[in-house]
């Protein structure tokens, strides 16, 4: 990030997308943090609503070269600490926090001509692993904010006008990681490659890992542990990373076909599954229940 040589108030940003750059490489998350403040919000902000052009024509509101002569901007000169609209008044490890709001903050508020003051006095953070109590004195009203991820807790919200509920993605995503080292997913199999037709550049190792990619049925787990409310990644890269998830060349969606003819091509034999109508006490094998045995 730099500043233009020829308009000090515009500014570059700059993301390294190549991995084969020494000096700066690709970061993951930064766009889930470019709304991350450079600096405390209020000095970005100006109780004025007038409207000047950079030299380079750009418009902005409330924000010219005399904003840097105020006193809110010479203060943050001095010193970033003490900026912020809250400061800390006491925190217990693993149990609470609370912020009250700073006497000192400038009140600099949004850019619409007027001043502002905070509206809430005191934050309260409480620390609760046991979920169930959590979502319990969301319930009862002791709780104002509760972050969850599974539909099923929260389906009282859908249907009570007294809460608000807000959806967004997250940047964070579960990975199934193979150790190579394991016989059964690794070990010699990763020395020998495979004799089928174009598939000779893979080994055995990696014909196998292939296909419990594509066994693996994720829209399942979605629903059993998520309620259907996650999304779904078929490759290494997270959704919401979207262009980096879209260029990436291979992807894994739930496709039997798929696993059992990379698991041939390694040199398993497919015991596929059938169906029995003779006692009520068998169950039907679904199509994720395929076996597999090694070819002697």
């Amino acid at each position: 990030m730099w500043v233009d040589e020829n308009d000090k108030q515009v500014f570059h940003l700059l993301i390294d997308g190549n991995p084969n750059t020494l000096e700066l490489e690709p970061y993951a998350p930064v766009w889930s943090l470019l709304n991350v403040p450079l600096m405390p919000e209020f000095f970005l902000n100006s109780t004025t609503s007038t409207v000047t052009q950079t030299i380079s024509g750009m418009n902005m509101t409330g924000f010219d070269e005399n904003t840097v002569e105020s006193d809110v901007w010479k203060f943050y000169s001095y010193s970033a600490f003490g900026c912020g609209k809250y400061m800390l008044e006491f925190w217990n490890r693993n149990y609470e926090t609370v912020l009250k709001a700073s006497p000192y903050w400038h009140g600099e508020g949004i850019i619409d001509g007027t001043a502002q003051d905070l509206d809430i006095d005191t934050f309260i953070m409480r620390v609760i692993p046991d979920k169930t109590s959590d979502i319990a004195e969301f319930k009862a009203g002791k709780l104002d904010i509760l972050r969850t991820k599974y539909k099923s807790q929260i389906e009282f919200v859908w249907e009570d006008s007294r809460f608000e509920m807000h959806i967004s993605q997250d940047d964070k995503m579960d990975v199934l990681y193979f150790n190579i080292r394991r016989p059964f997913v690794g070990g010699d199999f990763n020395y020998e490659y495979l004799e089928a037709e174009g598939k000779t550049n893979y080994t055995k190792g990696v014909a196998i890992r292939k296909a419990i990619c594509y066994a693996i049925d994720r829209e399942e787990i979605n629903q059993m542990l998520f309620d259907g409310g996650s999304l779904i990644s078929n490759s290494p890269i997270i959704p919401i990373q979207y262009y980096y998830y879209t260029d990436f060349p291979i992807k894994y969606s739930h496709n039997i076909t798929k696993a059992e003819e990379w698991l041939i091509a390694a040199g398993f034999e497919i015991d596929l599954p059938t169906t029995t109508t003779e006692t009520t006490t068998e169950t039907t094998p679904t199509s994720s229940e395929t076996t597999f045995s090694t070819i002697e």
